[in-house]
């Protein structure tokens, strides 16, 4: 009622602060945006895996001659699907800044760990159809689904059911998705954990 005693540009001021009454300011420490950016390390994780099932559809889980033993074998079917997955692991890092107008905050890690991810997950696949042939390899394919469903990477992991967030602790894309989050967004990653954990499955697959 008393509103009609105050100057004109005073009550201009005071609406303005009633529609608005609270100013926000955003600093991104990377120019990474949107969900293109934002989606990149899972799906670029998960094109990972999928290369690596990929590679022993073509390839042998051991590559077997007369010259070669078992462990020769395997090393050597395990450096053919590195190659082609590790190749399409780097092109796909630079096609998101090249190609997609991704914004990459640090493209040496993202390198790094995009490799990394590589070499373990085709170390998982081959164990898989070693160990197993082709029922190896469609665990892998069922092991995929799970990790994309434990990873918390579209929902908090604080509202995950109980046994998918036990599992999330233990997948190695859960930890793929971490160091590539934060070589490519810029935050949010523990690369010193990632890294551990990556390597572990790594030794774990290739004994």
């Amino acid at each position: 009622d008393s509103m009609h005693s105050y100057a004109a540009d005073t009550r201009g001021r005071m609406g303005e602060l009633a529609a608005n009454p609270i100013a926000v300011e955003t600093d991104q420490p990377s120019a990474t945006s949107g969900s293109d950016g934002g989606y990149a390390p899972l799906f670029l994780s998960l094109a990972i895996w999928l290369g690596a099932l990929g590679a022993f559809l073509i390839l042998p889980g051991m590559w077997l001659n007369r010259s070669r033993g078992r462990a020769g074998a395997v090393l050597a079917a395990f450096a053919a699907a590195t190659l082609l997955v590790g190749t399409g692991a780097v092109s796909a890092v630079l096609g998101l800044q090249l190609l997609a107008g991704v914004e990459v905050a640090q493209v040496p890690q993202s390198l790094v760990f995009a490799g990394l991810a590589a070499v373990t997950f085709v170390a998982i696949v081959q164990a898989l159809v070693v160990l197993l042939g082709q029922r190896g390899w469609l665990l892998g394919l069922l092991f995929l689904v799970i990790q994309v469903a434990a990873v918390g990477f579209f929902y908090p992991a604080s509202t995950m059911p109980g046994p998918l967030a036990v599992l999330r602790i233990f997948m190695p894309m859960t930890y793929a998705v971490d160091a590539l989050r934060g070589a490519i967004i810029g935050v949010g990653s523990s690369p010193g954990v990632d890294v551990v954990v990556l390597a572990g499955w790594f030794a774990a697959a290739m004994k």
